[in-house]
């Protein structure tokens, strides 16, 4: 697969995010993944929506009540089901938003409140804060998290079904080994160095201090892996821009390329203070080191009182019109490249400049941008192409949500 390709798919809006996977031996970790421990009933009734809350009011009412035939009402006592009523009021959503409770369920398989939490950046901020917080304020901020982030679950579960729809068992074996063996290098090249331990049994202890696990963290990336590796598979080949047509694309859009005159500069600053005689006997030694051939660094760290001294007095691009002072201005912008000014003075100081590099008002050339013009059109090709088939996927799935209804 291209590079460009591999870089597109890793753009993809997915969060990094958990799934509870039982820690049993026996089948691969994917294939645990796809056949969790707690399963929604298979008679619910299908519910064919993208995202939370988008439907028809009568298809709303009349999929509950089917799911309320099915017997799935809050009162179950079954458990080995899940319970998903018509959570469509702010009093209904649950009182307790603990670790177990289903907060969507996407083709009969469910996302616990945990899958969501745990994976947000908030979550770390939430358990360092929650001794100083009520349960109700600790829930609420657990339903807002849930809220706003749940989307990217429903995305990862509905492409990890259609994923498991297209695969033989064998194939699941081959991408279970295949994303086993990508995590291990993960630990070993990300995670070991970014926590800064040697041992997993060492990123182990960390992790549960975090109120996470390695675990968590394997299902997460295998997630994440799925849904590029299911995106991937769909995709079909982007065809190559001509060079006619990104000349094309370059002329219609080419005051993006537009520069703006600009001078990259240098300036040595002696300021006069309380003894201009004293500056003055300075700003001659400047003129003599230069004179002899000294760098306008060297001399710049050497005799500058500038801001920019210890970088050799380099301001660096300068547009036309920025500075204050207009003499300065002037001198920068009539110098050629590489000359040094005559020494400027004003109220305050003496300034010497010198010019590294003029760029004059204008457009950058095609040939200069053409590449990254390609390679910009080509992932927003392939961005649009992943859009759609995880819409197509979304489309078909059946997605029920703790939200559904709200606003």
């Amino acid at each position: 697969m291209p590079l460009r390709t591999a870089l597109a798919l890793s753009l993809l809006v997915f969060c990094l995010s958990g799934c509870r996977s039982p820690k049993a031996e026996g089948p691969g970790f994917l294939a645990r993944m796809f056949n969790r421990d707690t399963v929604v009933e298979k008679n619910v009734p299908p519910r064919k929506a993208g995202i939370a809350g988008i439907g028809d009011e009568n298809d709303q009412r009349k999929a509950d009540a089917e799911l309320k035939d099915t017997g799935l009402s809050a009162g179950s006592t079954d458990s080995s089901t899940i319970s998903l009523t018509d959570f469509s009021n702010e009093k209904d959503i649950p009182l307790e938003l603990t670790g177990a409770t289903v907060v969507a369920e996407v083709n009969s398989v469910p996302i616990f409140a945990d899958d969501v939490l745990k994976a947000s950046r908030f979550y770390g901020q939430l358990l360092a804060e929650q001794d100083k917080l009520t349960p109700e304020q600790i829930n609420e901020i657990r339903k807002q998290i849930i809220q706003k982030e749940l989307q990217d679950h429903i995305q990862k579960a509905a492409l990890a079904s259609a994923l498991r729809q297209d695969l033989k068992d064998e194939q699941v074996e081959q991408l279970d080994a295949q994303v086993d063996s990508m995590f291990n290098q993960h630990v070993q090249n990300e995670l070991l160095p970014a926590y800064k331990v040697k041992t997993r049994l060492e990123l182990e202890r960390i992790l549960e201090e975090q109120d996470t696990s390695i675990e968590a963290l394997k299902s997460a990336f295998a997630s994440l892996e799925m849904a590029k590796f299911f995106v991937s598979q769909k995709l079909e080949k982007t065809p190559e821009l001509s060079r006619s047509e990104l000349l094309a694309w370059y002329e219609a859009h080419k005051e993006q390329y537009h520069n703006d005159e600009r001078v990259n500069w240098q300036q040595i600053r002696i300021r006069k203070g309380d003894d201009p005689e004293a500056a003055l006997g300075k700003l001659k030694a400047v003129v003599q080191a230069l004179k002899a051939k000294q760098s306008f660094d060297e001399v710049a760290k050497q005799y500058s009182d500038d801001l920019k001294a210890d970088e050799g007095g380099n301001w660096g691009w300068t547009p036309r019109g920025s500075l204050a002072d207009e003499r300065i201005e002037r001198a920068i912008f009539g110098l050629a490249e590489g000359k040094i000014s005559a020494p400027i003075e004003t109220d305050e100081a003496y300034f010497l400049v010198r010019v590294i590099e003029h760029q004059p008002e204008g457009y950058t050339p095609f040939d200069d941008v053409q590449e990254k013009i390609n390679q910009k059109l080509y992932g927003e090709a392939r961005m649009a192409a992943a859009d759609k088939v995880i819409g197509d996927v979304l489309a078909t799935a059946s997605i029920r949500t703790i939200f559904d209804g709200r606003k």
